[in-house]
């Protein structure tokens, strides 16, 4: 789960694990440390003020490898000269004769999350749900994160959280684009007034360049920022797999959410997101056994069950799809628009165009994709009116930066007004992904 760490503060400097980052406390800037000299530091830190054998380095630092005999010693140089520690007055890393070293400054843990419990057991609540994102889901995760904020206004990874709960209620048709990021920006930059470092609000920040404002350059950007602040932060890896499979990086992007799956594998969130690379990638069969996994953490999410049956649809398998698609039915909105694509893809147009107009009409305060519109139409060979709900879904700001690679829409690729959309978002020049036989 996504939680604050400890980080430990020590004569002029700080060092945060989770970032892997030594601070000088003088000037604030970061002090450059290979992984060995860090990882040397920490075990130091970890075991202040006991005496550490260079057998016990060698085993926390260099486990299960053979190494030179004096790569302890340099690594114990290199965290002298980082800290401009002199070893015969130190203030930092003492030897021991014969015995070791011995970490000799005054450490103190410092907690970068809430501290008041009740914020917290909040936070992790709405944590939990903002994993298995839907349209009821995120509602309840935005009140928890809300909760939280109120009982700790400081409590910066709960406005980050936030944030991406507002961003993810513009992706998933909850809240129009337009009515959902501006309130996410807000909470991002709440986020980084608390904690200019915070990595998950830069990346949130990111995906909200890259979705909402077509700024590749800036998304790129401010990801590397998160990633160089936290290269542990599991949103930051999870968003950029999404904008790299976005523009047809499919390796990088499984990459990407496969590291992010590593950090956290209980995320339903994660594991959707890989199955959606492998499907954008028109790896359809292994898109289908990834979404199996990801039902089996989340049985209830529609989005999930949705994808799997549009899966089956690509290859041909309506059976699959239309069983897959029965336990979808709990949210027909969020389930509507496949229904009217498989019957298109059958060649029901009859039934599909009735579908079509079921989706039209949501009940009061629900918000219909112009995604799915657009989806629908193309399915039917409506080329003029898939046209038409293509320019809202770059005009609303609605997952447009997939109309490129997504396979609804193969049957406009040859059509050069499909095309010049794709100009106006910067990708135009990616090579669609090849249909698979029927």
């Amino acid at each position: 789960m996504r939680r604050p760490g400890l980080t430990y503060a020590f004569g002029d400097f700080s060092l945060d694990p989770r970032r892997r980052r030594l601070t000088s406390g003088r000037s604030g800037d970061a002090v450059a440390l290979n992984d060995a000299a860090f990882d040397t530091l920490m075990f130091l830190v970890e075991h202040a003020c006991e005496i550490v054998t260079r057998d016990a380095l060698l085993s926390a630092v260099w486990p299960g490898r053979s190494v030179v005999d004096n790569s302890v010693s340099q690594a114990v140089a290199a965290v002298r000269r980082a800290l401009d520690d002199n070893p015969a007055a130190p203030r930092y890393v003492a030897s021991v004769s014969g015995r070791g070293y011995r970490f000799c400054a005054a450490v103190a843990e410092t907690d970068r999350g809430a501290r008041d419990p009740e914020a917290f057991q909040h936070y992790v609540a709405g944590w939990s749900t903002l994993t298995r994102p839907g349209r009821g889901n995120l509602k309840t995760a935005q009140a928890q994160f809300e909760r939280a904020i109120a009982a700790d206004p400081d409590f910066a990874l709960a406005h980050a959280c936030l944030s991406e709960c507002h961003m993810l209620q513009g992706a998933h048709g909850v809240l129009s684009p337009h009515d959902a990021y501006p309130p996410a920006v807000a909470s991002a930059r709440a986020a980084l007034a608390i904690d200019p470092d915070c990595a998950e609000a830069h990346a949130i920040l990111s995906h909200l360049a890259f979705s909402y404002d077509y700024d590749i350059a800036e998304a790129d950007r401010l990801m590397q920022r998160a990633l160089e602040l936290d290269p542990e932060c599991f949103v930051a890896h999870r968003f950029h797999s999404s904008q790299l499979s976005s523009v047809g990086r499919f390796e990088q992007a499984l990459t990407a959410a496969r590291r992010a799956q590593a950090i956290e594998p209980l995320a339903a969130s994660i594991n959707g997101n890989i199955a959606m690379v492998l499907f954008l990638a028109g790896r359809y069969e292994e898109a289908i056994e990834q979404f199996e996994h990801t039902l089996q953490l989340d049985s209830r999410w529609i989005s999930a069950h949705g994808m799997s049956s549009y899966c089956h649809a690509q290859l041909g398998d309506f059976d699959g799809a239309r069983e897959r698609l029965r336990h979808a039915d709990a949210h027909p909105l969020e389930s509507a628009w496949i229904t009217a694509v498989l019957l298109a893809m059958e060649g029901r147009t009859e039934e599909a165009r009735r579908s079509l107009e079921r989706l039209l009409q949501p009940a009061d305060g629900e918000f219909v994709r112009p995604f799915d519109s657009a989806m629908v139409h193309a399915a039917l060979g409506d080329t003029e009116a898939a046209l038409a709900c293509i320019d809202q879904v770059i005009d609303q700001r609605m997952n447009a930066m997939v109309l490129a690679i997504f396979p609804a829409f193969r049957p406009l690729h040859a059509d050069p007004r499909f095309q010049a959309r794709l100009e106006r978002l910067g990708i135009g020049h990616l090579e669609p992904v090849p249909a698979r036989p029927m």
